[in-house]
């Protein structure tokens, strides 16, 4: 300590940083902090984003009751400046990364390392969802070898716009095969099976198919969240049947029940950029793009 008062440093001046695993006692501060790091554009985290404080505690119970939260908290001087949290699904090999979420004056590089040295070995893909502000983030994942994807929108309806009508029911069992094989061919290795849509919830999600000529034309999948809005997960139509109205019509179902027998306030939906068509299907049905972010994967 002698040479660091001649270099002219005071006791005062260091600073006692330190990374350790979240536990269950952090889950409200955390929540907090990921609430207002997400103010800022340039350090917004669009897994998180706009989700309340309480619905994050409730998401965190969630994923550690099941045995999928893994999470490292930065302190400094035994105050909370950063955290990172991961959704961590051993079947898929594959985690959702929270942030970083850092307060302005820390650096992601060794919060982001520390968290990754407490995946299993198994996890080879963490997804990450950064605001198209986010740049020193992108900057940090690029280092590390990150895959970026194209950039993505969130759109958001306030409302369910009058959609057309047309023939459409819940999904049953019997639809397994042609929903599976429609879903991996529109969302290779998603973060939601079909098996895992067939059983979820009802009172939180729905999973809508239209038949078209004895056959299964597309579906729709949509939920809930924690926060008590609605999100869009998946729509897709078999293209022997677009052009048909069909992805509309699926489309004005899962929006009618979101908003008139759930009473959503909102729901959501991504989509990427080069969707041109999907694009004008959703601002038809009343969605209106609220924000954009890059999607990106480190693999290990």
């Amino acid at each position: 300590m002698g040479e660091l008062r001649a270099a002219g440093f005071r006791q005062a001046d260091l600073e006692v940083i330190r990374h350790r695993p979240i536990t269950t006692n952090d889950f409200p501060a955390v929540a907090h902090f990921i609430e207002r790091v997400n103010e800022r554009p340039a350090a917004r985290d669009l897994h998180t984003y706009e989700t309340p404080a309480d619905a994050l505690v409730r998401e965190m119970a969630d994923l550690q009751a099941a045995g999928r939260l893994l999470g490292l908290v930065e302190e400094r001087d035994r105050e909370l400046v950063g955290a990172v949290l991961m959704d961590v699904d051993d079947a898929k090999g594959r985690a959702w990364a929270w942030g970083p979420a850092l307060a302005p004056e820390r650096e992601a590089g060794a919060l982001l390392d520390g968290a990754l040295d407490l995946l299993p070995t198994k996890i080879g893909r963490i997804s990450f969802f950064l605001a198209a502000e986010n740049l020193r983030f992108h900057t940090v994942l690029a280092a590390r070898g990150a895959r970026f994807q194209p950039a993505t929108h969130v759109y958001r309806a306030l409302s369910a716009a009058a959609g057309p009508g047309g023939e459409t029911r819940l999904a049953r069992a019997g639809d397994r095969a042609a929903l599976a094989a429609l879903h991996e061919a529109h969302f290779p290795a998603s973060y939601r099976s079909v098996d895992e849509m067939l059983a979820a919830d009802a009172a939180r999600s729905r999973l809508i198919v239209a038949d078209a000529g004895g056959t299964l034309a597309g579906y729709i999948a949509t939920t809930i969240q924690e926060d008590g809005t609605g999100y869009v997960d998946f729509l897709a139509t078999d293209p022997a049947h677009r052009r048909q109205g069909i992805a509309a019509c699926l489309l004005a179902a899962a929006l009618n029940w979101l908003f008139g027998d759930c009473r959503v306030q909102s729901a959501h939906l991504t989509v990427t950029d080069d969707k041109a068509v999907a694009r004008r299907l959703y601002e038809r049905a009343g969605f209106r793009l609220h924000i954009s972010g890059i999607p990106a994967d480190l693999y290990r």
